[in-house]
């Protein structure tokens, strides 16, 4: 096992430890703060004369970046744990 793996099972055994439901809500707030961010910005720059902020628009986005975040957490955490149970795999064959 090389050093990048054992950093990657470090740090996903710790995340794992703290249960799925944590990760996905982790990731899911993450999102739900930085995709309305991110729109607001370029929406800004994109129309700056006319831009005005909608405070429905911006909660529309907030749903929007929330559901993506928790469909990534869960795309991301079954990932991990492919990547960890191989690794285990062939740490235990070797």
């Amino acid at each position: 096992m090389n050093t990048q793996q054992q950093r990657f099972l470090d740090k996903w055994e710790k995340a794992r430890a703290k249960g799925k439901r944590r990760y996905m809500l982790v990731v899911g707030l993450v999102f739900m703060v930085i995709f309305p961010l991110i729109n607001v910005v370029a929406s800004y720059f994109q129309y700056k004369d006319q831009y005005v902020f909608n405070w429905q628009d911006y909660g529309t986005k907030v749903l929007i970046g929330a559901a993506l975040g928790l469909f990534l957490g869960l795309t991301n955490w079954s990932q991990n744990e492919r990547k960890y149970l191989k690794i285990k795999e062939e740490e235990g064959q070797s």
